[in-house]
Parts: structure tokens; C-alpha cells; sequence
């Protein structure tokens, strides 16, 4: 039975004080004339997204976007001297010499809404292009579906969205019975094939634009810059072709031509190889099989895979290996498509009848039960057994049925494959599990290296190794021999998660990536807090961090700067994040490979630290500062000047007009006598001598954010800003986990950490609230049977009944919910009918009788995570106890609500209720007697 805390939660609010953590403030001394939050300042706040720069680090674009408005294009270069907006530009591109920026214009937000309200489409975008030296942005082109620029720098090349129009045909007749171009569309049937739009290369340096009509979508520029591959789709198919423009001189070569061809999956290699499919379209206007073939500046070659009741599809994966000598595509087996449907009257024939039903069955023996066949139908539809076409023209089919290649391996010799399709019933109950294999790219032949096997592998820069997780060690297996062997053993610290607080295995701190040196290879993986070296084929071990990250309690992580690199050599110097698990604090610090010892610190404060990314061909990085009342702006790093940061964007200006509060850490004891952390938020102005309203907001670890930004913004989550400038002070705790009593573990958490703010004179204990939602919602649900320590509770998407639940479908995905019972977030570590009591006291619903706290239950009733008849179960009950409940359910909305009148409506709602049960705000007629449905 699950314990009663009435009497406990006295004894806790009279109890001497603990000793606490000391608090640590992170923000500035609040300004004077700051003022509170309106709900039109929450849906003006701006984000960043889309940061960009150029390959010479000289030019950064971004898109600040408001939560409801029209965003901006931000140029900002990064020694200062230049900044240029673009009104609604998004999707930044950059030119790698910083010149030019290209940002994709969106239509208003007005125009949008227009369009919505009228059930038409919405106005297409456009193109607008920055000239950073001269400050100025040209004329929008409007219409425009893509745009890239080349890596020369050159040319800018954007495809036209405009139907083309056409002169009559002068070949026919002219009669007044000659049909027109839309009739001839409506009369058509259905086809794959679709004319194609202008596509306009402009050079950057003269402004001269050529124009190629026809152009299909799938047109690509080469890794290099200088060439452009386009597929025509004229009215005439017999015009269709494949061309290759070199950009510097026009000249175009065609490379393919049939008639009523569709090209797709144009692929350049790093070395300049383009690689394309062909494929015909069919009496009935689909796609038939297709031809892959190659080309490199003279002949291209057609690839013939000769594997019976194979073909290659339409739909297909290309991808070229670094060094272009291997190209891996996907063949299918060729099977009939479905039967169309018998519209003929069936008559009294059983058999005809019955060609109508619809009707699943459901099998013990599924692998997969049937709404998880369901989500995955149309992919598997689209599925492909990847194959590799060799230099030399020879094909190896790699995957079958059940295995797959886990990724496109970059040696010559060897591939990782898993199959997973035998334990696909488990997945159900359990985690995720496949047998493991190394596959000879030269014969298709595999060797197996693993089964049952549930966690990360990774296959070596030089493919001869595979690299696995036995639950306790690194394992390094010789894919040629299948021999493994434990590489880790001499780290005597723990390589799994230390907290690690659900039921399933442990899972290992990480993989940062592979050192090659010569022939040698080594992994390179994480403890808690410092990276280690460990030879793949034997050899010392090396703490490259030099025991500095837990000697002071500091996470440090790799930072992959380049996408591009395969793996790192030892005259590397690695760029790490550190964060400092006591103040909470993350950094950015160094290490060179070639030097293991403590790592050197670049950027270190009082605040969270974000790499963004570094340019590709100069030491200028970009990075992100915030601090819980800090706006992330972005700020480059140039020359490795860490210490110099320069600040490139003011994206909220108003800011400082706003009150935000200050962010300090605590600590306190837990009912087990665990220490527990979290962040409070007092007011601005906040008088030690005045006792304040709590909310407190929680999901599972929250003291990490006490040095990140909280973006104030309309959600279903409350605003802590417009809260804390309100006169709230906002509590933010962690909880720790007990396997089988995720609620009690969130009582023995919670209630001494809401004790502590009232022993040191911050709560007043008659106007504390909780807000959770989805896991957080089903610990504010069952808290509210448990404890009257609140006087408020918000509950949103909850599990009420962990019995019904254990026995639903999660419909996002179909799968069964079983697993997050049994394994993860749920906790309970057993079966229902093997640990019964566990799925009942932790069920809010089966001690609805002891909830006399005011409660708000919120769900969207297309839940596809947290099934909304969880809450209907639970507020049936509490209307049938006449407690005080009111639901809130918003049609079509799934786990958190997306139209943005829902998102409004659920935040005011939120704030409505606190303010009424916390400040005393008249309480308005939905919360007072419900509202009548309205036929809507």
C-alpha cells in the first residue's frame, strides 16, 4: 500500500531547517523601470534559427522568429563592421567567400492567415540576396522554390516555382476544338512525370543571369562548385534529358535522353563523379524500374544488376564513398503492386462480398502488432536492400530481407550490418535488440558478431574492427576473425550511466569517435567526466583529460567541428564542452591529442556556453552565451581568440524593459536523506521579509537549467519569466528514483524541497501550485491524491491508470506501451501480473477519493503519446466524488498543441487558474461552472 503523508507533510512544515547548498546568483542587478510580462510581449519574443557562415568565416546570416509574427534575416559579419536585415528571410545561405547571403522570403503572417481562412494555398516565397560589402539587398525574386550557391563563390543558381507558360502549339491545327493546355491535364491520367520551371544561374561577380527553362526538381551542384547537373521535363517529352553545365563557361553536355523518362537521385562524389537514375514512365502513369548509371566528364556507363526478381527502384538511397570509388544504391524485389479494387455490384457472392471487409488480425506470433505494421506500411513500402557498385563495374547485393547495412562504411573492405526483425516482438516489452554482422563488400559474404545485442556498434575508420558495449567494457571485435576482446578494463571507473535510475541496463557514457594513427586505430569514450584513448588492437590506455574532469567534477565532451571528418589523428587539438556539475556552469576548453593532462579553458564563467559551429576554412567559431535571464545571442571567436569574444546580434532588444527575477541553486535533503538540488526564481525587488507564492514546475532533473536561458513563450508550459514578474517566485527541483515508486519517489522529493522554501521565510504555505505535463502531469496527478501540501495543481497529458495504460498503444508510433512500464520512464520494473501493487499505487485513479486539492487536467484528444482517455478515466472518477476538477480537452491536438489559438487559450487558462487559487484573482465562469458545448 502506498504510505499517507497527512500527518508527515505537519511534522514537515514545523521540522528544524536543514543545511543547504549555498545559492548562486545568475543574473545581473535588476534594472529599476522594468516591467511585467503582457501576453503580446511572450508572443513577440524572438528565437534564433538556421545560423549560417561562410566558409571563410568573414559572414554570419541567421532568422530571429518571433513566436507569432513575421521572423527576420539577420547579416552580421563577424568583426562588427557590417549588420543588414532582410524583412521575413529565413533559411539562410551564405556564399563561402562572405559576400553574398541568399535568404529564403516567407509570406506574412497576415497573408498566411488569409490564405487559411479562405482554404487556399498559401502565397509562395521568394528570394532575396544580401551584398554584404555594399550593405544593400536586391529586389525580392518572388516564387522561388530552391536556391544554393556554389562553392566557388561564383554563381548563385535559384529554381523558379511558376508554372512556364506556353505559345500555342503551331504544329496543330488551329480549331476551335482544340483543347487547351488544363483540359489536356484533366483529361490525362494520373503520371509521375511533372513539367519542369525555370532555373536561373546568376553570376555573382557580373550580375549576368542565364536562364534554363524546364529544369525538374532534383538539380545539383557539384561538391566543387564548378559544375551543375539539371534534369529537363519539357511538354515534349521527347526534349527530356540529363545535362551537365560547367558554370564558369555555360558549356553543357548532355549526358541521357528518352522518351517519358523521369530522372531522379542526382549524386555528385567528393571527386567529381555524378551518379543518376532513369526510369520510365508506364501506360498507367507510374514509375517503371529504373537504370543507375555513371558519369565523369566523358561516357556514362550504365550499371546492370543481374540479380533475378530484383529491379532498381524509383525511390532508391545513392551515396557515394569519400573517394568516389564505390557507389551504394537500393535494389527491390520486384514484386506485382495491389489489385485495384472490383467496383462491380458483388451481387449475393460470398467471395465478392468479402473483398470489402475491413478487418485486422491480430496474432500472438505477430513480430510486430498490427498498429505498428500500420505506421510502418508506407515505408516499407519505399524500403530498399542496399547494394555496391565497385569501380570496376561489379555489384554486391549486401542486405537481404532481415539484415541491413547499419551505414555507409568509407573503407574498400568491409561493412556492419544488423538484423533486428527476429526480436521484433520484444520490443514490445523490452529494448531494442539485433544480431550484429561484418559483411565483405567484395562478396556479400558476413561473419557474425553479435547477437541479441542491444547496444551501440560502431564500425572502425579502417572497417577492421567493430566496436561494441558488453554491459560493463568496451569490446573491440576483428571483423575478419570474428575475435573480441575487452579494451577498457584498466579504467577502473565506471563507464555506464552512474545515475541511471530506470529499470533497463545501464547504457554506456558514449563514443566520441576514432584516433587513426598509420595502421593504428583507437576509440575514443567517456567516463562521467573525462575522455579516454583505448587501442583497438592493444596498447596502453590514455585518460586524454587527465583525471581533470573528475577531480573536479567536470563533464567534458567532444565537440565535432567539422561534419566532414571521419576521425581524428593525434596532431588533433580537441574542442570540448565542459560542464561543471557543481555550479552548474558549461564551458568550452581544449586538448590536443598529442598532450593528454587537464584540458585548457577557452570561454569558463557564470553562464551555459554553446558551440554553433566553426567555419570551414578559418579559426572563427560562433558561439552562443546565456543565463537564465540572458538571451542566447550569438557571438564569434575569431583566430582562436576565446578570450576576445565578440558579440554579433541583439535579437530582443527589449529585454531590458522586462522584468526576469534571479536564478539561485538549493539543496535539501530528501525523505531518504539523499541530497537533492534545484533552482528558485524570486522577483526582481524580492523582500526577504515577505512571503511569496510558489509554482513549482518539474519533469525529473531540473537543476541543469539554473545557468540556461528559459525562453518566454505561449506554450503549454508556464512562461517562468511572466510568472516570476507577476510576483511568483518559480521553484525548479530535482527527483530521484526509486525502481516501482516513481510517485512516492516524487512525494519524498518534492514535499521536503517545498518544506525548505517555507522554512527559510521564501513560500507562504497556503499558495504553493504544481505544474506538470506528460510525465510531470502524471506525478502532479497522483501527488494530488497523496499530500494537500499544494494548493493548486495542473496536471497535463497524465497517466491516471497505470493498468490501462500498461495495456494501450502509444499511436504516434503504434507500439505497444508495455516497454515504458516494464523498462523506462514509467519505472515500475515488473509485469502487471507479476508486480500488481506497483501498477496500482502508483495510479492516481485508485485514490481519487483522497484528492481535495483544486485540480486542472489538460490533454489534446489526439494524444498520440499519452492516450487522453487517461485523463477522462481520471476526471469520471473525481466528478463521481463531486472533487474539485475542471478538464480542459482541445480537439485535435495531439501530446502538446500546435495551433496557435489552442497554445493561447492553454497557457492563459494555466495562468487564470494559479492566479485565482494563488492571488486571489476573481475566478471566471469556466472554472466556476464549466461551459456549455456550443455545436462546434
Amino acid at each position: 500500500m502506498p504510505f499517507r503523508y497527512a500527518l508527515l507533510l505537519v511534522a514537515l512544515l514545523i521540522a528544524p531547517a536543514e543545511a543547504f547548498g549555498q545559492r548562486r546568483s545568475t543574473a545581473a542587478p535588476a534594472a529599476p523601470a522594468r516591467r511585467a510580462w503582457t501576453w503580446h510581449d511572450l508572443m513577440r519574443f524572438r528565437t534564433t534559427e538556421g545560423i549560417a557562415l561562410s566558409v571563410n568565416g568573414r559572414t554570419a546570416a541567421l532568422t530571429a522568429k518571433p513566436d507569432r509574427g513575421d521572423p527576420e534575416g539577420l547579416v552580421v559579419t563577424t568583426d562588427g563592421s557590417t549588420a543588414v536585415s532582410v524583412e521575413r528571410g529565413t533559411n539562410a545561405a551564405v556564399s563561402p567567400d562572405g559576400r553574398f547571403v541568399a535568404f529564403r522570403i516567407v509570406p506574412t503572417l497576415a497573408a498566411q492567415e488569409r490564405a487559411r481562412r479562405q482554404r487556399r494555398d498559401a502565397p509562395p516565397n521568394g528570394l532575396a540576396v544580401v551584398d554584404v560589402n555594399a550593405r544593400r539587398t536586391a529586389p525580392t525574386v518572388p516564387n522561388v522554390k530552391a536556391f544554393a550557391f556554389a562553392q566557388t563563390g561564383r554563381h548563385l543558381v535559384f529554381h523558379l516555382g511558376t508554372p512556364e507558360r506556353h505559345d500555342r502549339d503551331t504544329t496543330r491545327a488551329d480549331t476551335s476544338n482544340t483543347p487547351t493546355r488544363d483540359s489536356l491535364q484533366r483529361a490525362a491520367p494520373p503520371t509521375r512525370r511533372t513539367e519542369g520551371n525555370s532555373l536561373v544561374v546568376r553570376d555573382l561577380t557580373t550580375g549576368d543571369e542565364a536562364t534554363i527553362r524546364f529544369v525538374a526538381e532534383g538539380w545539383v551542384l557539384s561538391d566543387d562548385g564548378t559544375r551543375l547537373a539539371y534534369a529537363v521535363a519539357s511538354r515534349d517529352s521527347t526534349a527530356d534529358a540529363l545535362y551537365v553545365r560547367t558554370l564558369a563557361t555555360g558549356a553543357t553536355v548532355r549526358l541521357h535522353t528518352a522518351t517519358n523518362t523521369v530522372y531522379r537521385h542526382l549524386t555528385w562524389s567528393k571527386t567529381g563523379r555524378l551518379a543518376f537514375l532513369a526510369a520510365g514512365i508506364l501506360r498507367d502513369g507510374t514509375l517503371g524500374p529504373a537504370t543507375l548509371s555513371r558519369w565523369e566528364g566523358g561516357e556514362t556507363t550504365t550499371a546492370r544488376p543481374e540479380v533475378l526478381g530484383w529491379i532498381v527502384p524509383a525511390g532508391n538511397r545513392l551515396a557515394w564513398t569519400d573517394d568516389g570509388q564505390r557507389l551504394f544504391f537500393g535494389l527491390r524485389p520486384d514484386t506485382p503492386g495491389a489489385p485495384k479494387p472490383d467496383t462491380a455490384f458483388a451481387g449475393f457472392n460470398p467471395e465478392a462480398i468479402l473483398a470489402g471487409r475491413t478487418m485486422d488480425v491480430w496474432h500472438a506470433a505477430d513480430g510486430r502488432i498490427q498498429p505498428q505494421q500500420k505506421k510502418r506500411w508506407a515505408d516499407e513500402q519505399k524500403r530498399v536492400w542496399l547494394a555496391v557498385l565497385h569501380d570496376d563495374g561489379r555489384i554486391v547485393r549486401l542486405d537481404s530481407a532481415d539484415i541491413a547495412l547499419a551505414d555507409v562504411p568509407q573503407n574498400a573492405e568491409t561493412g556492419l550490418q544488423t538484423a533486428s526483425e527476429r526480436y521484433a516482438r520484444e520490443v514490445s516489452w523490452d529494448g531494442s535488440y539485433a544480431d550484429v554482422f561484418a559483411v565483405d563488400l567484395t562478396t556479400g559474404q558476413r561473419r557474425r558478431l553479435a547477437s541479441h545485442y542491444g547496444g551501440p556498434a560502431r564500425l572502425s575508420p579502417s572497417g577492421r574492427h567493430a566496436l561494441m558495449f558488453d554491459g560493463e567494457q568496451w569490446v573491440a571485435t576483428d571483423t575478419r576473425t570474428g575475435e573480441a576482446r575487452r579494451i577498457s578494463t584498466a579504467i577502473a571507473r565506471p563507464l555506464v550511466d552512474e545515475e541511471h535510475d530506470t529499470p533497463d541496463e545501464a547504457p554506456p557514457y558514449g563514443l566520441a569517435g576514432f584516433v587513426v594513427d598509420g595502421a593504428q586505430e583507437s576509440a575514443l569514450v567517456y567516463d562521467r567526466f573525462d575522455l579516454w584513448r583505448l587501442p583497438l588492437a592493444g596498447g596502453p590506455t590514455v585518460n586524454v583529460t587527465g583525471s581533470a574532469g573528475r577531480s573536479d567534477s567536470i563533464r567534458f565532451r567532444v565537440i565535432n567541428t567539422d561534419a566532414r571528418k571521419r576521425f581524428y589523428t593525434p596532431a588533433d587539438t580537441l574542442l570540448l564542452s565542459a560542464y561543471n556539475e557543481t555550479t552548474k556552469e558549461n564551458g568550452l576548453a581544449a586538448v590536443a591529442l598529442n598532450r593528454p593532462g587537464a584540458p585548457v579553458w577557452r570561454m569558463r564563467g557564470p553562464e551555459y556556453v554553446r558551440f554553433v559551429r566553426k567555419a570551414e576554412g578559418a579559426a572563427t567559431v560562433l558561439v552562443t552565451r546565456e543565463t537564465y535571464s540572458t538571451f542566447p545571442d550569438v557571438w564569434a571567436v575569431s583566430g582562436n581568440r576565446f578570450d576576445a569574444p565578440r558579440r554579433l546580434t541583439t535579437v530582443n532588444p527589449q529585454s531590458d524593459s522586462l522584468r526576469w527575477g534571479n536564478a539561485e541553486l538549493v539543496s535539501w535533503r530528501g525523505l531518504d536523506g539523499e541530497r537533492l538540488e534545484g533552482v528558485v526564481i524570486k522577483p526582481e525587488g524580492y523582500d526577504p521579509a515577505r512571503r511569496y507564492p510558489v509554482i513549482v514546475y518539474f519533469y525529473e532533473l531540473m537543476s541543469d537549467r539554473l545557468h540556461q536561458f528559459a525562453v518566454p513563450a505561449v506554450s503549454h508550459r508556464p512562461a517562468l519569466a511572466q510568472y516570476v514578474a507577476d510576483g511568483y517566485v518559480v521553484f525548479l527541483p530535482d527527483i530521484r528514483y526509486e525502481v516501482g515508486r516513481p510517485g512516492l519517489s516524487a512525494l519524498k522529493a518534492l514535499v521536503p524541497g517545498v518544506t525548505m522554501l517555507v522554512e527559510r521565510g521564501i513560500a507562504d504555505a497556503s499558495r504553493i501550485g504544481l505544474q506538470g505535463h506528460s510525465w510531470g502531469g502524471y506525478q502532479a496527478a497522483w501527488l494530488a491524491t497523496q499530500t494537500n501540501v499544494f494548493r493548486a495543481i495542473i496536471a497535463g497529458a497524465p497517466v491516471s491508470n497505470m493498468t490501462s495504460a500498461y495495456g494501450g498503444i502509444r499511436w504516434e508510433t503504434g507500439m505497444s506501451r508495455q516497454f515504458q512500464y516494464e523498462q523506462t520512464q514509467s519505472r515500475l520494473g515488473a509485469t502487471l501480473w507479476n508486480g500488481r501493487d506497483r501498477y496500482l499505487d502508483n495510479s492516481p485513479l485508485f485514490f481519487a477519493d483522497r484528492m481535495n486539492t483544486p485540480l486542472l487536467l489538460i490533454h489534446g484528444d489526439e494524444d498520440g503519446a499519452v492516450p487522453w482517455e487517461q485523463s477522462i478515466e481520471y476526471y469520471l472518477a473525481l466528478r463521481r466524488l463531486n472533487k474539485p476538477v475542471v478538464f480542459l480537452q482541445y480537439r485535435g491536438e495531439g501530446h502538446h498543441p500546435a495551433q496557435y489559438a489552442n497554445k493561447l487559450d492553454w497557457a492563459m487558462r494555466m495562468k487564470t487558474f494559479f492566479d485565482v487559487h494563488l492571488l486571489g484573482a476573481p475566478a471566471p465562469a469556466w472554472m466556476e461552472q464549466g461551459t456549455a458545448y456550443d455545436g462546434r
